[in-house]
C-alpha cells in the first residue's frame, strides 16, 4: 500500500487492487440521458487536483460506482451525487468535509478495505435533448 495525501486526507491505498476492482465490477453508469450528460460534461467540470488523486489511487474517473442526477437549477445546471470505490485505509481525516471550489465537494466513507469517495458536483446540461428534472429550488424549500 502507498500512503498519499488526498485533499487533507491521509490514505493508504492499494492501487493494484483498486485498478483490478474497476476492471471487474459493474457500475451504475448506464446509457440514460443523465449518465451520458455526466460523461460528456465530465472532463471540463472535475477539478484537476481531484482527477490527479483519482488516477493516483487507481480509479477510472469515468466509472463512478454510483451516479444520480438530483435536480436542475434555473440555468439548466444539474446537481449530481455519486461515489468512487477504492481499496485502502484512512490514516487521518480532515476536520471538515472538503469542498473544491463552489460546484464540487467530497467525503470519504466506508470500512477498510473497501472505501469510497462520495461527491456532489453541479454541471451544465450539454446534450442536445430535453429531459425532465426536479427543480433544485423545490428541494431547498
Amino acid at each position: 500500500m502507498n500512503e498519499i495525501n488526498a485533499l487533507d486526507w491521509i490514505l493508504q491505498v492499494d492501487k493494484l487492487a483498486t485498478t483490478t476492482h474497476y476492471e471487474t465490477a459493474a457500475t451504475d453508469l448506464c446509457d440514460c440521458a443523465y449518465c451520458r450528460n455526466f460523461v460528456s460534461a465530465f472532463p471540463n467540470r472535475f477539478p484537476k487536483e481531484l482527477l490527479e488523486i483519482l488516477y493516483e489511487i487507481g480509479i477510472d474517473p469515468l466509472k463512478p460506482f454510483h451516479i444520480s442526477e438530483v435536480c436542475a437549477d434555473k440555468d439548466n445546471n444539474h446537481r449530481y451525487i455519486g461515489n468512487y470505490d477504492f481499496i485502502g485505509k484512512v490514516v487521518k481525516r480532515p476536520n471538515e468535509r472538503h469542498q473544491i471550489g463552489t460546484p464540487f465537494n467530497l467525503d470519504i466513507l466506508g470500512w477498510t478495505p473497501k472505501l469510497n469517495i462520495q461527491f456532489s458536483v453541479t454541471i451544465p446540461w450539454v446534450l442536445n435533448e430535453e429531459i425532465e428534472s426536479v427543480a433544485c429550488e423545490d428541494l431547498e424549500s
